[in-house]
């Protein structure tokens, strides 16, 4: 594994770059608004390095540009207001840090790939945050991952919200990526949540006037119809009493037939032939009595269709779904749900298979004592200052082969005059030195109670003597600060005399050496110099040992060389540095140091 390469180094350089604080450790993944936590994820995992860098770029997005003092309490309006912030966001950060677009646009394509970006057809306010969601990251964030998630949301919503209404929420969020405030990002959520309001009231108010106009057709046939009853019924009593007056006429008229008599029967007779059925047009007309012109009933439309009451009905009662709705979560949260993705890959790791943790600097949580007098160190140690110094000078310089000039003559090679060798000139040759980066970790855990001043006093010692060397580049930090993290004493290139009080660091906690081993291999890995040497002050009894020997493995195999100075340990140290001096006192320092450095500076 290149832990150049690896998550914990790519994800601290990132957070380095966009201005935010990036942690890796334990199992949770999160933010509180100023620093981003990911957890132990498994190393060499292309799925788990795309999640996690898509979850970093998101949540610095939040980091930089949400204000988080703008809340919500009625929840739909809060889960809209998210959805139309996170695009805003994306947006901004994807133009400040185009690696971020990247990052995130293959977040969003793998969410919608594996489902997480569906939603419920039946729920018709989660279909509505689906459509609204999928059509922004698609046409603003050009996501066309979530091209399909947005044709079936439309499918479904547009038959019952209507083609106007959508259009003119659509109109509205075109203008989310124009966005420059989570205020801005708000007032867009209520706005269209009002459109959808103004429908509701104009569908709820066609309903009833269709309702009306229906009622007052009703009344109106009734009344027509006890009218045309009363018609019948005269009409009935007439024609009885017709019938009496012809029944009499036939009667008087049977003993007296004449011609004429029988000609009206004729007449009669025809009549009657024709005046049940009445004409071929007269019955064509009366077949769609029933319908209306062309078959319609009497409202216009066909017997199959849709009445536009009904339509209103559907469009009122979605409305109604989705400006009522009480979610029981939030719908399109991406930091939620890759989070939870995180941290289901957390728990499947072991210390042999996870990445290295990066817990992060304390940023001020920890209290301080008296320092160590560093005159009176420099005085104890000036020995050790004094020979680190000859050694790297002597160093510099090698005695080289003979040459052909020179000043002065070695004797040694005379006997090559003879055979033509002019090779007899002694010089020296300067050698450049090599470039060590060293970076120096301080154990104040509450087990160092008794060793705390020594361990602190020989802490500034190695760093103040190796920051007066030339070519070597020193930095110290003490472990642990709060929740595992490390604690700055002395950064890279600046003087201990400047950070001194730091040193006065007092013992407390446990002993979480494997995450000061992230840490270190953090600096490592940003570092240019060619050498990198780790020394740890301890007493050699870390928590979680398998860790910490899986840590120290892949810092060796990245050429990272490691020394202990066991602070009064009985040689515990040796269970993980094979390179390792016991100390009892500060006296010793010097001597231990001079061993364990001579062959490192030197070779």
């Amino acid at each position: 594994m290149n832990i150049s390469k690896s998550l914990p180094i790519v994800a601290k350089a990132m957070g380095d770059q966009m201005g935010v604080n990036v942690v890796i450790r334990g199992n949770t993944a999160a933010t509180n608004g100023k620093t981003i936590y990911l957890p132990e994820l498994p190393k060499d995992d292309a799925e788990a390095t795309l999640l996690a860098r898509g979850f970093l770029d998101h949540e610095a997005a939040h980091v930089r540009l949400t204000d988080f003092s703008v809340t919500e309490n009625d929840p739909y309006l809060k889960n809209l207001t998210n959805i139309i912030e996170d695009i805003r966001i994306e947006k901004e950060m994807g133009l400040l840090y185009p690696g971020c677009a990247v990052n995130l646009r293959n977040l969003a394509n793998h969410l919608a790939k594996t489902g997480s970006f569906d939603f419920d057809s039946d729920q018709p306010d989660q279909l509505f945050l689906g459509w609204v969601l999928a059509r922004c990251r698609s046409r603003i964030l050009t996501q066309k991952g979530l091209d399909p998630v947005f044709k079936n949301a439309n499918q479904i919503l547009e038959p019952a919200l209507g083609t106007e209404l959508l259009g003119k929420v659509g109109r509205l969020l075109d203008n989310v990526g124009s966005l420059k405030t989570t205020k801005a990002s708000q007032t867009m959520a209520a706005r269209i949540l009002q459109l959808l309001r103004q429908e509701q009231q104009q569908a709820q108010s066609q309903c009833q006037q269709q309702q009306d106009q229906s009622s007052e057709s009703s009344s109106e046939e009734e009344q027509g119809q006890g009218q045309q009853d009363q018609n019948d019924s005269s009409k009935s009593g007439q024609d009885n009493e017709d019938n009496k007056s012809d029944q009499g006429n036939q009667a008087n008229s049977r003993d007296e037939p004449s011609a004429e008599s029988d000609q009206d029967n004729k007449a009669d007779d025809s009549n009657d032939t024709t005046g049940e059925s009445g004409s071929p047009q007269e019955q064509n007309q009366n077949d769609g009595s029933e319908l209306g012109d062309q078959g319609k009933d009497p409202s216009g439309s066909t017997p199959n269709a849709e009445k536009p009451s009904q339509n209103n009905d559907v469009r009122a009662d979605v409305l109604n779904q989705i400006l009522n709705s009480s979610p029981a979560e939030e719908y399109g949260d991406v930091g939620e749900m890759v989070g939870a993705e995180l941290e289901a890959k957390a728990e499947e790791t072991t210390p042999a298979t996870a990445e290295m943790v990066y817990p992060g600097e304390d940023g001020g949580s920890v209290n301080f004592s008296y320092p160590p007098d560093l005159g009176t160190v420099r005085r104890n140690t000036s020995a050790l200052r004094s020979r680190l110094g000859s050694l790297i000078q002597a160093s510099k310089l090698k005695r080289s082969c003979a040459g052909r000039y020179g000043r002065r003559i070695d004797q040694r090679v005379l006997c090559r005059l003879p055979v033509g060798d002019m090779r007899i000139f002694r010089k020296r040759v300067e050698k450049t030195a090599v470039n060590t980066a060293v970076i120096i970790l301080l154990d104040r855990s509450g087990s160092m109670n008794s060793r705390m001043s020594l361990a602190a006093e020989a802490t500034l010692a190695v760093t103040d003597a190796l920051h007066t060397v030339p070519g070597v580049s020193v930095c110290s930090a003490a472990f642990p600060g709060q929740m595992a993290s490390v604690i700055p004493l002395t950064p890279f290139g600046v003087a201990p005399a400047k950070t001194l009080k730091k040193y006065g660091v007092v013992a407390d906690g446990g002993t979480p050496l494997a995450h000061a081993l992230g840490w270190a291999a953090v600096q490592f890995a940003m570092r240019q110099e060619p050498r990198k040497i780790l020394m740890v002050a301890t007493d050699g009894s870390p928590s979680n040992p398998e860790m910490v020997r899986s840590y120290l493995e892949r810092l060796r195999e990245q050429g990272v060389e490691q020394m202990a100075v066991g602070i009064m340990d009985g040689g515990a140290c040796g269970w993980y540095f094979k390179n390792h001096k016991t100390i009892q006192n500060i006296h010793e320092l010097p001597n231990a140091l001079f061993d364990m450095l001579k062959d490192a500076l030197t070779s």
